[in-house]
């Protein structure tokens, strides 16, 4: 196992999905999370859930990184400061569900530019350099890419625990 991980969502079909409403401005929300400064500035964000089985990291149709209560309280005490939990409801038949969108407020700079796959000068396959990764638990590489990268600690802890609803795959590091 890698250093470092790819935390997705399990592609396994059957998940129900968290649905924004049809007149929802999924522009002004990517803006407010791109300048966010302060959690108190996070709106009450309302979602529903589509059919099928509730996950711990479930997928959306305008946010990524959603994470369940019990997802949340796993990771904590893990991640410390590098995330902040931005609460979103979720309603399902009547019932208001607690969510947390896993806002990365930094993109550090971890690329290993010589080992990285580029096209176009964008990074296709990134390597991780340890160093420059040292004291990162996890990270995104933009800030509102979907994408989270997480140490193997947490891997672990995840892959331990109950939750559901994700999978992992290995970023290359040195």
């Amino acid at each position: 196992m890698s250093r470092y991980s790819w935390l997705i969502g399990d592609n396994r079909s059957g998940w129900a999905t968290a649905v924004a409403p049809k007149d929802y401005d999924e522009l002004e929300l990517w803006d407010l999370i791109e300048s966010l400064e302060d959690a108190g500035d996070w709106p009450s964000l309302c979602l529903s859930f589509s059919d099928g089985e509730l996950s711990d990291y479930p997928p959306c149709n305008v946010l990524s990184r959603l994470c369940s209560q019990r997802l949340v309280e796993l990771l904590r005490p893990i991640v410390g400061d590098d995330v902040r939990w931005l609460p979103v409801t979720i309603t399902r038949n009547n019932e208001s569900l607690s969510y947390f969108y896993m806002h990365l407020p930094t993109s550090p700079n971890v690329i290993d530019e010589e080992k990285s796959t580029y096209a176009g000068g964008r990074i296709l396959t990134p390597h991780i350099s340890l160093k420059k990764a040292e004291g990162f638990s996890v990270f995104g590489l933009r800030k509102l890419s979907p994408d989270v990268i997480i140490r193997a600690n947490i891997r672990e802890a995840i892959e331990q625990s109950d939750c559901n609803g994700m999978a992992f795959e290995d970023v290359p590091t040195s």
